[in-house]
């Protein structure tokens, strides 16, 4: 959610820089060799917020390598109507349009990132996820500059998207190319974020693959060109409406300057950031983000010339936010309204490259200050980082995390799943706090946000991270339990230095003492909580504080083959044609969730006995569901031991790509069947058939199942 009337709502981005001058190469650039004690993790919070960017993918792939099983392709068809393959990038934010400003931000800011802070990526275990994430960015670039004057730069209608909540996956309404840049229609903006971005994945990866590199290099080169013969604006519907192309320009004027040692770029690059009214490099009380890149283009400036007057261009905006900018009674500088903390991050990135390179520790000690607030130094007690902690915000404004749809007032319940690493937007000038998916302002999540959280965990992780990070090992990937020969499961854990922070199931975190417990040497998952689960696959993740993040399937099964009553199904069913003879037989279900935690639905199964009356085959249909009738199955099969009111029975499964039942949640299910020359039934007869109601009722005629066994009602 984004409007064109508020200006700088994005995050704000900060680049690596390479210290090429002289006059930085030793004496004022501080020192990180020293470490100090740190009250937060931030190597855990640089790893979670890596891994929220698969949350957002897009394309053919993007399910490929993602942490995330909830995420799969979506929007695979983008720029069909341009005739090109523009599919990939990512999301903006809890919505499903890929905006040129915020891509082109985010991939800049990450990309300097990694490029400043490399070693700290290796120590920390995060290479491989980060590159990743780079080239899923730069992939789309290049697939979007599709000759050397064109630039295509956003893919949805942002007012068409933002009525449609639900998974990407299943998102069918046409996705317009919108806009695109060339001499006609210019975008320097734009372009210029993209350049930079591409400028600086060609040093990230020169040494990966040299000839990828030089094809990121090639389109930096001709995406500034066109920045710089074309001067203006990017469209964007409203929702990012750019003040200036000209920070943008001088971002990616450094970075080329950087890698080809042109004076031209150099030179453009200080033109583009002085003030006219004096002559100065602009003093910005604002801070890095999608709308103003002139303290990372300063900060680059500086580190690449020597020169003092950029200097005390970054020094006017550090003592601003140090001395001058609104505070809340808790400790968070309260720029603005609306995704407030993607402010207070992104500032904490920029302290921490000027304390880098002037030794001036309240810089870093304002940076230390904004991110402990966001992981949990704060009044409410509330980690905004979303999966950092014991405690954090279960509503965040994110379609595909929440996992639900307008239909079922999706975006008022908590989210279906675990929206690891996503920066929230935070609370209000007071501290308070709304956790709810309707309030975006506080809630929303978006690559943008995450851009400068990411950046200043690394920047903190230079400073304060001494020794490389390594995984904690579990000795079990996947272990079977069954309900009826119950006991506690005790899984060996190597911690390496870690702790245990959190167990989830998917959203749902598991409480300690109670669902699990923690020795120096094992993990034990409670029975009673694996007996809750149903029968099915249950994958839970654990979360340590630091490396990699594992995760467990355990197969719940029940050798009893009697009800599984802990699965807590309930069916309610009623039939949509009562009529005692018909050509179809057209029951409306209702699968509800009373149990305390998920349930996937590939492992639920629903039957309607009834009597065939004949030997003709069977069609099914299944007109809609919540979950989409494509993931919605009906298979037709006869009774071992029939009787005059059964002898037949429909089983309605689900695929994977339906997901998993939440706690307290319930689907609908609109099914028919009819025989192949749609004779009629008898359905006086039939054991599941409901002759009284017209609406949803408790049925215990129509069965269903956990897995194999029973959970709700009784067969004939």
């Amino acid at each position: 959610m984004k409007t064109g009337f508020l200006k700088k709502t994005g995050s704000m981005v900060l680049s690596t820089a390479i210290i090429l001058s002289s006059s930085l190469c030793g004496a004022n650039k501080a020192s990180a060799s020293a470490a100090e004690p740190a009250a937060y993790n931030y190597a855990t919070a640089l790893r979670d917020s890596i891994i929220f960017y698969d949350a957002n993918k897009c394309g053919k792939d993007a399910g490929v390598d993602n942490f995330f099983d909830w995420r799969d392709a979506c929007h695979t068809e983008d720029g069909k109507d341009m005739g090109y393959d523009l599919t990939g990038g990512y999301h903006d934010c809890g919505d499903h349009v890929k905006f040129g400003i915020t891509e082109g931000y985010a991939a800049s800011v990450l990309e300097w990132s990694y490029y400043r802070y490399k070693d700290t990526f290796d120590k920390t275990g995060n290479t491989q996820k980060m590159l990743q994430q780079l080239k899923h960015f730069t992939d789309y670039f290049l697939k979007c500059h599709t000759d050397a004057s064109t630039f295509y730069y956003q893919l949805g209608d942002g007012t068409v998207d933002h009525s449609y909540w639900g998974s990407p996956s299943d998102q069918t309404n046409d996705r317009p190319t919108m806009f695109k840049a060339d001499a006609s229609h210019p975008a320097a903006d734009v372009v210029g974020e993209a350049s930079a971005a591409l400028s600086l994945m060609y040093l990230n990866y020169k040494s990966v693959d040299a000839d990828y590199a030089a094809q990121c290099l090639k389109a930096a080169k001709e995406l500034y060109a066109m920045g710089k013969a074309n001067p203006g604006l990017s469209n964007a519907q409203g929702f990012y409406s750019s003040s200036t192309y000209k920070d943008d320009m001088a971002w990616a004027g450094t970075w080329l300057y950087t890698i080809t040692k042109d004076q031209t770029y150099l030179t453009d690059a200080a033109n583009y950031v002085i003030n006219p009214s004096n002559g100065l490099p602009l003093s910005d009380k604002w801070t890095m983000c999608w709308d103003d890149m002139h303290l990372p283009a300063e900060i680059m400036l500086y580190e690449l010339t020597g020169d003092k007057m950029y200097k005390d261009a970054l020094a006017d905006n550090i003592n601003y936010w140090e001395n001058g900018c609104k505070t809340t009674p808790g400790g968070l500088k309260y720029l603005t309204g609306w995704g407030v903390l993607r402010y207070s991050a992104a500032e904490s990135m920029i302290a921490v490259i000027y304390y880098e390179d002037t030794g001036d520790t309240s810089a870093k000690d304002l940076a230390v200050s904004q991110i402990n607030y966001i992981l949990g130094n704060n009044p409410n007690k509330i980690s905004y980082l979303i999966g950092y902690g014991s405690k954090w915000p279960l509503h965040p404004h994110h379609r595909a995390a929440n996992g639900y749809t307008y239909i079922d007032n999706g975006n008022l319940k908590p989210a279906k799943h675990l929206l690891l690493g996503g920066l929230i937007g935070g609370p209000d000038s007071d501290d308070s706090f709304q956790d709810a998916g309707s309030q975006y302002q506080f809630t929303e999540t978006g690559i943008d946000y995450a851009a400068g959280m990411l950046g200043a965990c690394a920047g903190l992780s230079n400073i304060f991270v001494t020794e490389p990070v390594k995984d904690s090992v579990m000795a079990e990937t996947s272990v079977d339990f069954d309900v009826a020969k119950s006991a506690d499961i005790a899984i060996p854990v190597t911690f390496n230095g870690n702790t245990l922070d959190s167990v989830v199931n998917d959203g749902a975190e598991l409480v300690k003492g109670t669902d699990y417990t923690v020795s120096d040497s094992s993990v034990t998952i409670s029975k009673a909580y694996l007996a809750q689960q149903g029968v099915g696959d249950t994958k839970l993740t654990f979360l340590f504080s630091g490396g990699k993040i594992p995760s467990v399937t355990f197969n719940v099964s029940d050798s009893s083959g009697g009800p599984v009553a802990a699965s807590n199904l309930e069916i309610q069913e009623y039939n949509d044609s009562q009529t005692a003879s018909s050509n179809q037989i057209a029951p409306r279900i209702r699968i509800i969730n009373k149990g305390k935690k998920a349930i996937a639905l590939s492992s639920v199964k629903v039957r309607y006995y009834y009597t065939a009356d004949g030997t003709q085959p069977q069609n099914f249909f299944c007109d809609w569901s919540t979950v989409g009738s494509s993931n919605v199955t009906g298979t037709f099969n006869l009774l071992t031991n029939p009787t005059e009111i059964a002898d037949s029975y429909l089983e309605i499964g689900f695929t994977d790509a339906a997901g998993s039942l939440t706690q307290g949640s319930y689907i609908d299910v609109s099914a028919r069947f009819s025989k192949a020359d749609w004779s009629n039934f008898t359905q006086t007869n039939d054991y599941s058939f409901n002759a009284d109601s017209t609406g949803f009722v408790d049925w215990s005629k129509t069965t269903g199942y956990a897995g194999n066994a029973l959970a709700w009602g009784s067969e004939p």
